[in-house]
């Protein structure tokens, strides 16, 4: 188990975002969120729970900066349908080159922010 980040001024703040950072690390790990959402979601927890130094979120940065340019979500109502199938083959890709990794950080986040 984690203790909060001495920077952590709302305990009971704090203990609600680790809830809700290992509900996000059990959507990746069941494969219910893809490992570009959950990387953008998890360095969100990463600043709400002031994890700046926390190197199990490591990974999660690297997948969001390789995928900052890959259309997800919203904004892909902005792009042609041929463009979009050729960043669908990179967001592939991209998924299937870090799924085994991410899924092994969400698995030791789960764990230690208990």
């Amino acid at each position: 188990m984690t203790t909060p980040h001495p920077t952590v001024r709302n305990q009971q703040l704090w203990r609600k975002h680790c809830r809700q950072l290992r509900a996000l690390a059990q959507g990746i790990i069941e494969g219910k969120v893809s490992v570009i959402n959950g990387s953008r979601k998890a360095q969100v927890f990463r600043q709400w729970l002031h994890a700046w130094d926390d190197e199990d979120f490591e990974v999660f940065e690297t997948v969001c900066k390789k995928a900052a340019h890959l259309p997800t979500g919203a904004e892909r109502s902005h792009w042609r349908p041929e463009a979009l199938e050729e960043k669908d083959e990179d967001i592939r890709r991209l998924e299937e080159a870090y799924r085994r990794r991410i899924v092994r950080a969400a698995t030791v986040l789960r764990a230690k922010y208990t």
